[in-house]
């Protein structure tokens, strides 16, 4: 392995165990993945990025680098997580590339989300080399 390789970390925000275990077991096989975080509602996602309730002690706080999120979230939905990323993160959290992943058909919300500043879109099951497209795209490996 070479000792200059950046490693990047990982928010994913997914409700569903299944999507998330079955993704997290094909970003293991990258070289490249650092810390993935998971979170399983959009109520804790944005305490976690924001630092506050149960988030509030920096030291337990992992920057990611790519946050891949779930459009279909219990709490607070996708949509309404990533507005609250854009409308109040800051600049750091802001400039975070935000993936969309899900089930669903729905171009009206796939349509807001990239208004609302995602960078990209998946379909579940979210297919490793499309993910990894993303990545070089943004320089992340």
């Amino acid at each position: 392995m070479n000792w200059l390789m950046r490693f990047i970390n990982i928010l994913i925000i997914e409700d569903n165990l299944y999507d998330y275990e079955s993704l997290s077991r094909n970003l293991s096989y990258m070289d490249s993945i650092g810390k993935i975080i998971h979170l399983d509602n959009g109520e804790k996602a944005v305490n976690y990025l924001f630092q506050t309730g149960e988030y509030t002690d920096p030291a337990n706080f992992i920057k990611p680098d790519i946050i891949l999120l779930d459009i279909e979230l219990p709490r607070l939905n996708g949509k309404e997580v990533l507005e609250n990323i854009k409308e109040k993160g800051s600049d750091e959290i802001k400039n975070i590339p935000v993936i969309i992943f899900t089930s669903l058909d729905d171009n009206f919300n796939n349509k807001k989300c990239f208004e609302l500043g995602a960078k990209g879109y998946l379909n579940k099951p979210i297919q490793i080399k499309y993910l990894k497209d993303f990545l070089v795209a943004f320089n992340l490996v």
